[in-house]
């Protein structure tokens, strides 16, 4: 259920902010990729597809690496 709201919460800043798309996004998966929390394309952290929340210039790194 908390991750329901996250992506709810998340997808509904994004939109409001007019979807700004990160020009970082493959150097944000990048790092994310090294991070001993990543698995299988998700964060373990905050459970987050990781494809998707790299690419959202609204999303940041729940532990401040981006």
């Amino acid at each position: 259920m908390r991750r329901l709201f996250r992506l709810t919460k998340a997808l509904f800043c994004w939109i409001i902010k007019g979807c700004p798309k990160a020009k970082t996004a493959k150097k944000r998966m990048q790092i994310c990729k090294r991070c001993g929390f990543y698995n299988c394309g998700k964060c373990t952290i905050c459970g987050c597809t990781l494809e998707y929340k790299t690419k959202m210039k609204t999303e940041e790194c729940p532990i401040k690496k981006w």
